[in-house]
């Protein structure tokens, strides 16, 4: 019998990154980019982000699983490191 483990959004590594880049944003830059969600909310927003787009990208077949997650990466920290 396979054991299903249930991980939340907000215990995979990328949802840590997530939180960093808006700690390092000013209140500003993070109220902008947060709009009208909470934290938590927007972690789990992107990282459901970041899931989807390394699905796509391996389903692809373009890129190795390092290619799918470098793409996946970066759609999902857009607008968290451009902001100082």
């Amino acid at each position: 019998m396979e054991t299903i483990i249930d991980i939340s959004n907000q215990d995979l590594p990328v949802a840590n990154d997530i939180r960093l880049a808006l700690a390092e944003l000013s209140p500003e830059a993070k109220a902008e980019v947060l709009e009208s969600m909470t934290e938590p909310e927007f972690v789990h927003y992107r990282v459901g982000l970041y899931l989807e787009e390394i699905e796509r990208a391996l389903l692809s077949g373009k890129y190795s699983h390092s290619g799918a997650e470098e793409v996946a990466r970066a759609e999902c920290m857009a607008g968290l490191l451009l902001h100082e």
